[in-house]
């Protein structure tokens, strides 16, 4: 059966080696050269261009920012601090009371009920709303307190919590009464009054 392969002369395939042997050293010499720097004019070419793109990345980031609807990620992390809910109240093995005072409007705040057992809630705002829940484990209630300016002052008017929750072992109750203002224009809430009773009955002894 014929052949399809041509055989060059031995002459011929080690002049060809030769000469890619030698192109492939011309290569990496002349690489190795322009990495050490040996180059007059490499070296400096290379410095020139990186500082020339990092002040136009730097210019066009800044012109960025100043564009409508773009902020900086300082200005970006001050709002979302700002609008974090931070804790108000807390119950033991009943739940915990957080919100944020940022409005002048109402403030937005959020009843967590305890993770291990369902209980009853109960929430009104004097002059206002009443409402009442029966919360699941885990189960979160959100609800919004209106604000009136006094003294200088955005606070809510009193508003009063009720929860409780009852077990093989124990019953729990707990009462709080509280009116809450913003703090220094952080949004962070203080409690211009509070008062809060606690009981526990067990079922043994």
């Amino acid at each position: 059966m014929p052949s399809s392969y041509t055989t060059l002369p031995a002459r011929s395939y080690q002049a060809m080696n030769e000469t890619r042997i030698r192109f492939y050293r011309g290569i990496v010499v002349a690489a190795a050269v322009a990495a050490a720097g040996c180059g007059s004019a490499a070296r400096p070419a290379s410095i020139s261009h990186s500082s020339s793109s990092l002040k136009a990345s730097a210019t066009e980031n800044a012109a960025r920012s100043a564009e409508p609807g773009h902020s900086s990620p300082t200005a970006a992390a001050r709002r979302s601090a700002k609008n974090s809910r931070r804790l108000l109240l807390a119950l033991p093995q009943l739940g915990r009371l957080t919100g944020r005072c940022g409005s002048e409007i109402r403030y937005r705040l959020r009843f967590h009920a305890n993770s291990e057992r369902s209980q009853k809630l109960r929430i009104s705002v004097s002059g206002g709303w009443e409402r009442h829940r029966e919360l699941s484990p885990d189960e979160t209630f959100s609800f919004r307190v209106p604000v009136s300016h006094h003294n200088a002052v955005n606070e809510t008017p009193r508003i009063r919590l009720a929860t409780s929750t009852t077990s093989e072992i124990l019953d729990l109750r707990a009462r709080a009464r509280m009116r809450l203002a913003e703090f220094d224009g952080t949004g962070d809430c203080v409690a211009r009054a509070m008062r809060v009773r606690a009981n526990t009955h067990f079922h043994f002894g």
